[in-house]
């Protein structure tokens, strides 16, 4: 376990460190799969509820506000048994780039369409990522989102990212 820690400690400290930059445009895509619950009309919970997983393949766009801070907007749509639902999310990332695997924050909203374009829902968002940059222009990062509102889910979650700027 101790050679464990000296090495995480080594790799995160002593190795290159990535760099965001103010102005930086970065374009990419996130998969994200996850699960909520949603009332089905039949009854009271819980025998009214249905849980369902679902895939959420989305188009990211992340833009460099501070070499620490990036906007992040994320256009995508929830793939399910059941459903087919577009979602758009808006959210601030701060990152922490002095080692070579950059821990992320993202606090943020998001907005869902209803089954057949009825109504609108929509939240807050939160999410962690661990991102390792490949090279000055690629990274990818695994995380884990919770999405809270009208509907709330949670997801893990995979992206790449490219720096065009």
């Amino acid at each position: 376990m101790k050679t464990f820690i000296a090495f995480c400690f080594v790799f995160f400290c002593f190795t290159a460190p990535a760099f965001a930059d103010f102005g930086d445009i970065a374009v990419g895509g996130n998969l994200g799969v996850g699960y909520t619950e949603v009332n089905n009309g039949s009854g009271p919970p819980p025998e009214g509820i249905d849980t369902w997983i679902f895939a959420n393949p989305q188009f990211a766009f992340r833009l460099g506000l501070l070499d620490w801070l990036h906007l992040d907007i994320a256009l995508g749509t929830f793939i399910s048994d059941i459903s087919f639902n577009p979602n758009i999310s808006l959210g601030f990332t701060g990152a922490i780039d002095v080692w070579t695997i950059v821990p992320e924050f993202t606090l943020g909203g998001f907005a869902v369409m209803g089954d057949g374009g009825q109504g609108i829902g929509g939240g807050l968002r939160t999410a962690l990522a661990l991102r390792y940059h490949l090279d000055p222009n690629w990274s990818v990062a695994i995380g884990g989102e919770l999405n809270l509102g009208l509907p709330s889910w949670f997801q893990g979650t995979a992206s790449f990212l490219y720096v065009v700027d």
